[in-house]
């Protein structure tokens, strides 16, 4: 692989990004300790948790803070254990 902005299947990191801004864009990354690339990846991190947040407080308004919270949590632990750790049964109440 000669290009060093290509990925291994040979596409671009960003499709929708100008090349010459891709291009900057990497460099900048690859400028960054390793400290500095953690703390980006904690921040996108909290970004995710915040726009599920978001989104689910969005589509059930009514709900309390623990089932907003319920309901983003049971996206990612099984059915059985969000039963058994905190009462919510997806199979009633959804995700």
């Amino acid at each position: 692989m000669s290009d060093p902005d290509m990925k291994f299947d040979g596409t671009k990191v960003f499709s929708d990004t100008h090349p010459d801004i891709e291009r900057k864009m990497i460099e900048l990354m690859r400028t960054l300790t390793p400290a500095q690339k953690l703390a980006r990846i904690g921040n996108m991190g909290r970004f995710m948790k915040q726009a599920a947040f978001a989104s689910t407080r969005l589509r059930y308004p009514q709900e309390t803070d623990r089932e907003i919270m319920l309901r983003v949590v049971s996206r990612s632990i099984p059915a059985d254990l969000m039963l058994k750790a905190y009462g919510w049964d997806v199979k009633k109440k959804g995700y």
